[in-house]
């Protein structure tokens, strides 16, 4: 019995061994392609903004994003937000991506109304 035993962990081994290591593999190189690929849109996106900036010859471009703010509400419900997700700056501007992420879909007029005023 003993003998089964080990001849059945050795033949478990020896087939399922090399598709795990491939499955294994195949799984990080994945992640490494998607963080380059995450990393060559970034920067593309920032090369577009860039140029809108110099074009419109503006101190600051931004692209906002909405999205779910996860589970925050008393009943569990998804709340709905808005960040800045990308930002381009002049030299000298302060960045405000740090200041509207996360802000409430309620607060998004209120927001603007807020950065309005800064700008004038």
């Amino acid at each position: 019995m003993e003998v089964l035993g080990s001849v059945l962990v050795a033949l478990i081994t020896a087939l399922l061994g090399p598709i795990v290591i491939l499955w294994v593999k195949k799984k990080l190189t994945k992640s490494k392609d998607e963080i380059a690929v995450e990393i060559f849109s970034t920067e593309k996106i920032t090369t577009e903004i860039e140029e809108v900036l110099n074009k419109l010859d503006a101190d600051r471009v931004w692209i906002t994003q909405f999205h779910s703010g996860g589970h925050f509400l008393h009943s569990n419900k998804s709340m709905q937000k808005f960040s800045v997700v990308y930002e381009v700056d002049n030299a000298g501007v302060l960045p405000v991506s740090t200041i509207f992420t996360n802000i409430p879909i309620s607060l998004y007029s209120r927001c603007f109304s807020e950065i309005l005023t800064l700008l004038l």
